[in-house]
């Protein structure tokens, strides 16, 4: 065999073999999957656990009930497809410390008991519009959960739903939000900021009792909200501390009193520029009013001279000025009058 035909035959060989190596790529992607009830599962070799479906997921009080449990080590993403209405109580609780990515369906309406607690894996999740409630321990403990991105349109922020996620520094609760049950943000110590957009949300259960609702929102926390509204009577409650959003909420008069505030400090800049300008002509009047009139320059048809005309507007201008200042004194806050 030549050469040239052995280059030939190792060529096509590394071929052969490149094409092998990605067939399991590409036709054996899943490595396990299911039915239950109502919904399908798989679970792919990227770590992508898909749960699909029509309706509500089954729903336990354990996790090990899940036949997805057993591989629940390899679990990257979760992501729910339309049909599914929600996320099933216990679905995902404790264990699943590999996963950090959430997808969630547009039809999802509710996330269950500890649907997601302990996922230490979990650094960010946005939940959209469509939920519409977070139930018990939905995200408790988890304890890398650094960003919660709550979108428009949840109701409800169930009881203990963030209890202890250390790391989370600073939420938005949108103005959809109604209620922020109990204990919600409980032991978060982390959390330095929380902003509550409606002026009516409710912050405590008082059924529960009022130890639990000085729990909900940890003592260091900044609420940050609109004036009188629900936030502001739970800071000051609970002795929390209150910074207002708002300026809509002034009375209308404040708008004038800013423009009032704003034309004064113009005036206090322009008001050492006219008495000084008031000043020199006070001084060349002055040097003017000394100096003799001779009378034998007045022209022949008796019109006055240049001179004379700037004496005789002097006294004008000076009144003038004197003027201006004397309306600028109420701004200024002096109490200088007008030269006569």
């Amino acid at each position: 065999m030549t050469n040239r035909k052995m280059k030939k035959v190792v060529a096509v060989l590394l071929t052969m073999l490149m094409l092998l190596s990605v067939v399991p790529m590409a036709f054996a992607a899943t490595v396990a999957s299911g039915t239950m009830e109502n919904i399908t599962w798989k679970l792919d070799n990227d770590g992508t656990l898909t749960i699909s479906g029509t309706g509500e997921m089954p729903s336990a009080a354990t996790e090990e009930y899940y036949p997805w449990y057993p591989y629940h080590t390899y679990v990257e993403t979760v992501k729910f497809e339309e049909g599914i209405t929600d996320v099933a109580s216990y679905a995902f609780d404790f264990d699943y410390d590999n996963l950090e990515t959430i997808i969630f369906s547009s039809t999802i309406s509710r996330i269950l008991v500890a649907s997601f607690e302990g996922c230490d894996g979990l650094k960010t999740v946005t939940i959209p519009g469509n939920i519409k409630e977070l139930s018990l321990w939905a995200f408790a403990n988890c304890k890398n959960l650094e960003t919660v991105i709550l979108q428009d349109g949840i109701e409800d922020i169930g009881v203990d739903s963030f209890l202890a996620c250390p790391k989370l520094k600073s939420i938005t609760i949108p103005e959809s939000v109604k209620r922020i049950w109990h204990r919600a943000f409980r032991d978060c110590n982390g959390l330095e900021d929380i902003t509550i957009l409606n002026k009516n949300t409710i912050l405590i259960d008082e059924a529960m009792g009022t130890e639990n609702n000085e729990e909900t929102i940890p003592v260091k926390t900044v609420i940050h909200g609109y004036t009188g509204s629900t936030a502001e009577e739970y800071a000051k409650r609970f002795n929390r501390t209150f910074v207002a959003l708002d300026v809509s909420n002034a009375p209308a008069n404040d708008y004038l009193s800013g423009l009032k505030t704003f034309f004064d400090s113009i005036i206090k800049m322009l008001k050492p520029m006219l008495d000084n300008l008031m000043n020199t002509l006070n001084q060349l009047f002055a040097n003017t009013a000394t100096q003799p009139t001779d009378t034998t320059t007045q022209p022949a048809d008796g019109t006055a001279e240049p001179s004379s005309l700037f004496a005789n507007l002097l006294p004008l201008l000076t009144k003038a000025f004197s003027g201006i200042l004397a309306l600028l004194q109420p701004a200024s806050g002096q109490a200088t009058q007008p030269t006569a």
